[in-house]
């Protein structure tokens, strides 16, 4: 088994390197003159540029036997040493000449016009210039007997110097004379502003409170001067109020609060509360000929609140007073106003008692239907509501919300989708761990028994 692992080794190594040389041989090509698509590119030849012609190098491919020649430089300047005027050809005022220079490259000489210098003049004077007067001069030239004659320059003008001066302060100002200092005229004096105070930051020598001004003080950094002003009044920080004394129904609280500077304090009232009316009760019974009472007493102060009961319609008893017990399906609080169309008689099994903030008006027909707890027609400061159950859990006793069915429903999706993520990425890792295991084997196995069928095959030949 081993030879035959050996066998399969030298085999592959074979085969991969008929496939280089192949690919190597079809990748190069003599018309193609990029170096890089070459395989083994050698340079045979160079030149370096020079100042008559530029300068090149050759490369060539050992596989396809290309070459081609690539530029590596222009033509170079001439190497020049200093340039020197050709005897005999000296340039003059007036006429150009010629100069040459000699390149040690190309050892080699190079003329080339040397343009003429021109004139060069210098005055001549018969007259100076003065400050007030015109002066008179010829000009002549320096390297050949040409001139322009006679010309005149105009005077020259005062030169102004100081003479004295006296520097300018924050509060007076000051002046500067000059002289000429030619001829010595007087020039006249200009004067300078005062340049005012150069007064720096403010600073507090007295700090101001909540009822008297402060003061801040600045100094001039020239002289020393001072000026001073007034600091407003801070006024009064006061901190948030805090209540002292509760309202209740009959008085009104007190609210302070204090200043956090000087502690002055201030003061407001508070509005009183609310009566805390009770449930209310009957304390007269309507009938055909007399109206009742509905009484409430304030559980804070013990005020007494009354209200009529209209009377009842001939015909009509007071139904007997029932314990209020609502239907186990009755919202809390709910508002039940008398229509029309009620019974003459009220259930047993409900019950409505008057608040003394409620409003509710009862229909003229209604007054059969209205236990001799409850008033038919309410005044503007009454009304009729239903109460809740015995219980005081609403109806529905014992239950709590959102933890129903339907709170534990709301789990159900999100943990069959976990498990839909979770089995999908098994799987994913599973077929990851088959493609990456059971290839390769496949594929060593089945060269491994092509290997075996060819040398039976090759034995029995």
């Amino acid at each position: 088994m081993k030879k035959l692992l050996r066998w399969i080794l030298i085999f592959l190594v074979f085969a991969f390197m008929a496939a280089l040389s192949a690919i190597t041989a079809l990748a190069c090509s003599p018309d193609d003159n990029n170096p890089e698509h070459h395989e083994n590119v050698i340079q045979t030849e160079e030149k370096k540029p020079t100042c008559l012609e530029g300068g090149y190098y050759v490369l060539e491919c050992t596989v396809c036997r290309w070459s081609c020649a690539f530029s590596i430089g222009d033509i170079v300047p001439h190497e020049f040493g200093p340039w020197e005027i050709v005897p005999g050809k000296e340039p003059t005022c007036t006429k150009a000449g010629e100069k040459r220079a000699y390149c040690s490259t190309c050892n080699k000489w190079y003329p080339e016009l040397a343009p003429a210098t021109g004139h060069s003049w210098y005055k001549y004077y018969t007259k100076e210039p003065t400050c007030t007067t015109a002066g008179e001069y010829y000009t002549y030239c320096r390297n050949c007997p040409a001139s322009q004659g006679r010309s005149t320059e105009p005077a020259t003008g005062h030169f102004w110097v100081v003479w004295k001066r006296v520097f300018a302060t924050c509060t007076t100002p000051g002046y500067t004379e000059f002289v000429c200092d030619d001829c010595g005229a007087d020039g006249g004096t200009t004067t300078t502003p005062a340049k005012g105070h150069s007064f720096g930051a403010w600073f507090t020598t007295t700090q101001a409170t909540c009822t008297e001004e402060g003061m801040q003080k600045r100094e001039c950094a020239t002289c020393g001067a001072t000026e001073s002003r007034g600091i407003p009044k801070t006024g009064h920080k006061f901190g948030a109020w805090f209540t002292t004394t509760q309202p209740t129904c009959m008085e009104t609280g007190i609210q302070k609060r204090e200043c956090t500077q000087c502690s002055v304090t201030e003061t407001k009232p508070i509005a009183k509360t609310d009566h805390n009316w009770d449930a209310g009760k009957v304390v007269a019974q309507p009938t055909t000929s007399q109206e009742g009472v509905m009484q409430w007493m304030c559980n804070m102060c013990g005020t007494i609140r009354t209200n009529p009961i209209p009377k009842l319609k001939p015909g009509t008893t007071a139904a007997p007073r029932t314990t209020p017990t609502p239907a186990p399906t009755a919202p809390p609080r709910t508002s039940a106003t008398a229509t029309p169309k009620a019974s003459p008689t009220a259930s047993p099994h409900t019950s409505a008692t008057a608040t003394p903030k409620a409003s509710a008006t009862a229909s003229p027909n209604a007054a059969a239907s209205a236990s001799p707890g409850i008033s038919p027609t309410a005044s503007p400061g009454a009304s009729i509501v239903g109460t809740a159950d015995s219980d005081g859990k609403n109806g529905n006793r014992g239950e709590k919300s959102g933890f129903g069915e339907n709170a534990v429903g709301k789990d159900v999706p999100q943990k069959q989708e976990k498990n839909n993520v979770q089995a999908t990425e098994y799987s994913f890792s599973v077929g990851k761990i088959l493609v990456f295991t059971l290839v390769p084997t496949l594929l060593i196995v089945a060269v491994v028994v092509f290997l075996l069928v060819w040398r039976k095959k090759k034995r029995q030949v």
